[in-house]
């Protein structure tokens, strides 16, 4: 029982003892107050169950539960605001990250394709494009790929056959993916699952279409 409870009880206790010796007097006080400590009694253990916090309600249990690289409508949301700041339906990217509540890409600006601004999707909505300083000696062009080149979509199918895996491998699990090219060893798309685990080294690559191609544990 809360503090505050058991304040009330006594100022009810103290209430009805006064009200009693109001209107009675003095034959029969004693037993009155007995019966009136007692009620008191009783519907306070009535309803001393403990308290209990608010249950989250299933919306919002399922709501901590979306993470971005399980959600076909996340990440279809990102892909279309993305889109619509850049002003083209397949713009060139250099890198795009997912994680479980966030997703980013680093896209060339095509009214100047010297630019490289950098997009952040969280709860729903696309950041303000931020520049991005580009380092190296290779070409631009060489390290960016047209957007429906990779197949982002497969990613929630992806992230499944991903959790499947690493529910054998000790403590581990997902954690999120990069895409890009894979220079300078190859200019193939590549996804690169990212994940954790207590004891071991996992290594995964998919393709660009999301298909998973390797799956090491070391």
């Amino acid at each position: 029982m809360s503090k505050l409870s058991k304040t009330n009880s006594l100022q009810a206790a103290a209430a009805v003892g006064l009200l009693i010796l109001l209107t009675l007097g003095c034959g029969g006080i004693a037993d009155k107050l007995n019966e009136a400590a007692n009620s008191v009694a009783q519907n306070e253990g009535a309803n001393s169950s403990p308290s209990k916090p608010n249950a989250a309600s299933p919306a919002d249990s399922n709501a901590e539960k979306v993470r971005v690289y399980e959600s076909e409508e996340s990440i279809a949301a990102f892909v279309t605001k993305l889109t619509e700041a850049v002003g083209s339906d397949n713009p060139n990217v250099l890198k795009i990250n997912i994680y479980d509540s966030h997703a980013s890409a680093q896209v060339q600006d095509p009214a100047k394709p010297d630019n490289i601004d950098s997009y952040t999707f969280r709860s729903g909505k696309l950041s303000e494009p931020t520049p991005v300083k580009i380092y190296g000696s290779g070409k631009l062009s060489d390290n960016v790929f047209p957007l429906k080149e990779v197949n982002l979509a497969g990613i929630p199918a992806l992230t499944k056959e991903m959790k499947e895996k690493l529910a054998e491998v000790e403590g581990g699990k997902m954690v999120g993916y990069t895409v890009e090219r894979g220079l300078p060893f190859s200019k193939d798309i590549r996804i690169t699952p990212l994940s954790d685990s207590t004891r071991k080294s996992v290594s995964a690559q998919a393709d660009k279409n999301a298909k998973l191609t390797k799956f090491e544990v070391n």
